[in-house]
């Protein structure tokens, strides 16, 4: 008994003495860990900002292969993580499974295996040809050799729905030129923001930005990839910023912990 007597005050003391136990993490950044294999860099109500060093594979998982279904048949080879990155090659094109409503934005770095297309992509929640592409190097599509952002499909009044006859084409927002600032090899700065119908595209210190209203159909909810497309990259330093939607919530089953966050 006195043993038992003294361990309890032993456990009790420091309590006494001022000190505090440790807080535990709140439930929703408790659901969102287990959600997801990235670091919870800050939660606030349905703000995720979710970051990505590639050091473990398994944060693979946090990803999902999507193309539209216009480049189905492009081929590439499935993404991987090597030496710490996130590695494309072919024609590959993933996402992350976060949803957003209303805006997205990222930052990450690229090491281009070669200066082609390459890049993000801001994509409905459901794959359809109805994207926004943050290209770094427009070989394939304008052959320009340009970093660009493009809206791409029609507009609903054009026939938005009807994408087989091949009349889905790019209108661009922005153009630039990286070549003379890239280095094969090297890693580069990349900023991508959606707001709505504004777009901003940020690499090393060429910036653009424009807006995407009448040159695609507004984007109810809307997810963050990456991109190649005959060319290779590795990607690293990924951080990501989202609002999540209720749909989304729901599905993940994290709704109650996220309405209840501060």
């Amino acid at each position: 008994m006195g043993r038992t007597l003294a361990l309890l005050l032993a456990i009790a003391l420091p309590l006494a003495a001022g000190e505090t136990a440790p807080a535990k993490p709140p439930k929703a950044r408790i659901a969102l860990d287990q959600a997801f294999h990235g670091r919870i860099v800050s939660l606030k109500k349905r703000h995720v900002t979710i970051a990505y060093d590639f050091e473990d594979p398994e944060q693979l998982k946090d990803f999902e292969e999507a193309r539209p279904p216009r480049l189905l048949a492009a081929s590439g080879k499935p993404a991987r993580i090597e030496e710490g990155r996130l590695v494309l090659e072919g024609s590959a094109s993933i996402r992350h499974r976060m949803e957003s409503r209303g805006g997205i934005a990222a930052t990450f770095k690229v090491r281009v295996g070669e200066m082609k297309n390459v890049g993000a992509v801001v994509t409905e929640p459901v794959l359809s040809d109805f994207y926004v592409v943050y290209n770094l190097f427009d070989y394939r599509f304008n052959m320009r050799g340009a970093m660009h952002i493009a809206a791409v499909g029609l507009r609903e009044d054009e026939g938005a729905e009807d994408v087989s006859s091949g009349l889905v084409n790019f209108r661009d927002i922005f153009s630039g030129d990286l070549r003379k600032k890239v280095q094969v090899g090297r890693d580069l700065e990349v900023e991508v923001r959606k707001e709505g119908w504004k777009e901003f595209f940020r690499a090393s210190d060429v910036k653009g930005k424009g807006s995407s209203k009448g040159k695609t159909r507004e984007m109810a909810a809307c997810k963050f990839g990456l991109f190649v497309h005959e060319s290779s990259a590795s990607f690293d330093d990924l951080v990501l910023t989202c609002d999540l939607p209720d749909e989304y919530l729901d599905l993940e089953g994290l709704r109650a912990e996220i309405a209840g966050s501060r």
